[in-house]
């Protein structure tokens, strides 16, 4: 994406907690128009860096990436999330066991970069937030030739396992609704 030409549907807020705060939305052209891509482009240049598993929130965000041996029985039991996201602590474990995740030890870090810096050449994988419209036109474009039907499911809280976790592990294409802690744009505290 081109700094001074923000595309239309461009949609990001609160990145990394707070360290870049610009919030646009596709019907708000006005307020798209008048942010400084500038220096958007350079808060994100500056949060280029390496994260290794001390980096990330807690274990469920390491489990999803398959760094610092996350996937303990402590992690497995889902105790963290009882009272929190699930009612018992066997509704918590069930919701452990569906996440997809990176298996321990595949990967040593993490490393996050914009796309247009072309510093990740080429990434793993892309993430990207969108409206559900913007959505179907990246499926049909995925879909245009070699046609391939795509099955996707939520596993709830932990979204990040529906979405990259799982485009890691299967090195396919995945889509996840924001999970409540993703929409507030942070992680979860407790984890």
């Amino acid at each position: 994406m081109d700094a001074e030409k923000p595309h239309r549907d461009c949609s990001l807020s609160s990145i990394k907690r707070g360290e870049i705060n610009v919030s646009t939305k596709a019907s708000s052209r006005d307020a798209a128009m008048n942010t400084d891509w500038t220096k958007l482009v350079a808060d994100l240049e500056r949060l280029l860096k390496l994260r290794s598993s001390e980096d990330l929130v807690g274990a469920q965000c390491r489990a999803v990436v398959g760094l610092g041996l996350a996937k303990d029985d402590k992690w497995r039991s889902g105790e963290h999330m009882v009272g929190v996201w699930y009612s018992t602590q066997e509704d918590a474990a069930a919701h452990q066991a569906a996440m997809e995740c990176v298996p321990d030890g595949r990967y040593e870090a993490l490393a996050v970069a914009p796309l247009a810096g072309g510093r990740l050449d080429p990434p793993d994988i892309a993430l990207f937030y969108a409206t559900p419209g913007a959505m179907i036109y990246f499926i049909n474009g995925l879909q245009w030739s070699g046609y391939k039907r795509f099955d996707w499911s939520i596993v709830g809280e932990s979204a990040c396992a529906d979405s990259w976790g799982r485009a890691l592990k299967t090195r396919e294409p995945s889509l996840s609704i924001p999970c409540f802690s993703a929409m507030a744009g942070c992680s979860m505290t407790r984890c």
